[in-house]
């Protein structure tokens, strides 16, 4: 197609520069004798007019004479007798003139019209035009004839002939190379767009329409230069668009996941304690048990399964108002050691049954946080620390000055956590006993609520096996503590 285009271009030149070969040498051949014989004839009236007008034998002598020079052929003047009254030439006699018949014939039509001047062109035997003769009537009747000849004019226009179109030859060959340049010239950036253009087809945004050119063709290549930069963003936007979408979708099967798997969470964590509480609560009303103190069993069941659902269910609720930041987050300054203090006064009943050591190496150091929310975070962490204690184990709570920061950390002796487990922890209802054995309590929800309280304050926070335990920390950044 490339080179069909450029052919194109080259052979339309070509035909261009040929018509106006064909038209120059036309023109040589058939309008420049016509033109020159016209321009002739028009300067014999001119003549006949100027000799009319002038006045005297001598000043007509003498204007004959100088316009025979500057016409180059013979003037004769007739009287309305037809007899030659004067002639430039002394071999012009009547009888020579006497024996020209088509002379005579249009001297007679002449006298006898309406027409001041009449021409005659003489040729030889082989159809050259050799003569021009001009016959002019003038006001008195009078007769100014004008002779020019013509052989040497045709042997001139000949000679112009031949020279045009040897000179047009030559043109049409260097033509030939001027009309492979300009093809050239003109095509090869419209290839080279055309190459380039190919690439959009694919979606390809590498090539470079920049251009120097202040022509047509240069407005071209800036103009699919702007048309591709369009077509990049907004193909890029719709790429960015489907990401977002797939993002979106994946995010709303997962949460469709997560709801499913919470709602069988809950379903399982709320089967348990409520179908002891049904099957001892039908005891009791059937009278199956046998004394006081199985009655007196049956009724602590009850009590703490519905002590379990409480609290599954005030953990719920504070897991979703922290997600839906439906509870005030309110900074305020508080000691950390009286945080610490709050958050391990419900358990100290827990440490004294089962023989754990507390340790405690609190810093005295001020903290800007919501103390409510930090309080229910250690509580959780303390409890899970509890629930996973080694027997006759310890707790400790530690706070130090770690990179600028004020690390706080829970530990407890006992079993690390399976590498695979760490990240998993901290989801609702995920519990690295897949068997969700009940021996440890808990919602299965703390860690969750942890979670979300050391997001909410922007926090940093981690889990880590130790040697013989695990640790749960979490920073608190400069800005938030300051030291007494």
């Amino acid at each position: 197609m490339n080179k069909s285009f450029k052919r194109q271009i080259f052979l339309s030149l070509m035909l261009l520069v040929l018509v106006l070969f064909i038209v120059l040498n036309f023109s040589s051949r058939q309008l420049l004798e016509r033109y020159y014989v016209n321009k002739r004839k028009g300067q014999m009236e001119n003549i006949s007019q100027r000799i009319e007008n002038t006045e005297g034998p001598l000043r007509v002598e003498f204007l004959t004479s100088s316009i025979e020079e500057r016409l180059g052929g013979d003037i004769i003047i007739f009287d309305e007798n037809k007899d030659i009254v004067f002639s430039s030439k002394s071999r012009i006699s009547t009888r020579r003139l006497q024996n020209n018949d088509q002379l005579l014939d249009q001297i007679d039509k002449l006298t006898s019209g309406s027409e001041l001047m009449n021409y005659i062109t003489r040729q030889n035997e082989s159809g050259v035009s050799t003569q021009l003769i001009g016959i002019y009537k003038t006001k008195d009747q009078q007769i100014i004839m004008t002779q020019i000849p013509l052989e040497a004019i045709e042997t001139t226009l000949e000679a112009i002939r031949r020279f045009l179109f040897m000179v047009s030859g030559v043109f049409l060959i260097i033509s030939v190379f001027i009309a492979n340049y300009i093809s050239n010239r003109i095509a090869k950036p419209l290839i080279e767009l055309s190459q380039k253009t190919k690439k959009l087809t694919t979606f390809n945004f590498s090539g470079n329409f920049e251009t120097a050119r202040k022509d047509e063709i240069g407005d071209l290549f800036r103009a699919i230069q702007s048309l591709s930069l369009a077509l990049q963003e907004k193909i890029q936007a719709l790429e960015n668009s489907n990401v977002l979408l797939k993002n979106e979708m994946t995010t709303k099967d997962l949460l469709i996941d997560q709801r499913k798997t919470f709602i069988a969470n809950i379903s399982h964590e709320l089967k348990t304690p409520l179908a002891l509480i049904q099957a001892y609560a039908e005891g009791l009303i059937d009278g199956t048990f046998i004394n006081q103190d199985d009655a007196d069993y049956y009724l602590k069941v009850i009590l703490d399964e519905t002590k379990h659902m409480d609290y599954l269910i005030k953990d719920l609720i504070d897991l979703m108002q922290l997600e839906l930041k439906e509870k005030a987050f309110k900074r305020e300054e508080e000691t950390l050691r009286n945080l610490i203090k709050k958050s391990i006064a419900p358990f100290k009943e827990s440490f004294e049954q089962r023989n754990i050591i507390l340790k405690e190496d609190i810093l005295d150091i001020q903290v800007i946080v919501d103390a409510s929310q930090i309080i229910m975070a250690l509580r959780n962490l303390i409890s899970n620390a509890i629930d996973h204690v080694s027997d006759k184990g310890m707790v400790l709570i530690k706070s130090q000055i770690e990179d600028d920061a004020l690390r706080i950390s829970v530990f407890n002796t006992g079993e690390s956590i399976p590498l695979e487990d760490l990240e998993e922890i901290w989801e609702a209802f995920y519990k690295v006993d897949k068997s969700r054995n009940r021996q440890f309590g808990g919602s299965g929800i703390g860690l969750s609520i942890v979670k979300e309280v050391f997001e909410n304050h922007g926090f940093k926070y981690g889990v880590q096996n130790l040697r013989n335990g695990v640790s749960f920390y979490f920073y608190i950044p400069k800005d938030s503590f300051k030291e007494n």
